[in-house]
């Protein structure tokens, strides 16, 4: 679990990747209660698999540029899977919790945002 303090006022969409090996990774930001279930899926090492949540794109694809769904379950919050600004979040504090079985010390995720502002 990692307490990610975003300090942007308005919701960010990450792009998500995760490096293998990795088999039954589920993301959930604690915070909003959204879950990324990537359960069915096994990643090997040195594969990846990139989730993009920003607007437009909503995909799941591997290191070769591959569809990956599939390995998406249903009821995964794709389309509002985000970081929450305050008063949403506490303090803009989103606390991500990554689950996955088969690491090692190669194994990684990544999360890559940037602070969205909206004037008021």
């Amino acid at each position: 679990t990692e307490a990610i303090a975003y300090t942007g006022n308005y919701r960010e969409l990450p792009v998500i990747t995760i490096t293998g090996p990795a088999i039954g990774v589920v993301i959930t930001n604690l915070t909003t209660g959204e879950v990324l279930d990537l359960s069915a899926g096994t990643i090997d090492a040195g594969d990846t698999r990139v989730i993009d949540l920003r607007y437009g794109r909503k995909t799941l694809v591997d290191s070769a540029g591959a569809n990956r769904l599939h390995e998406l379950s249903l009821d995964s919050d794709l389309g509002t899977w985000h970081l929450a600004a305050a008063p949403e979040a506490a303090g803009g504090v989103n606390e991500v919790h990554v689950v996955a079985q088969g690491g090692s010390d190669a194994t990684r995720v990544a999360l890559v945002y940037y602070p969205r502002y909206i004037h008021l």
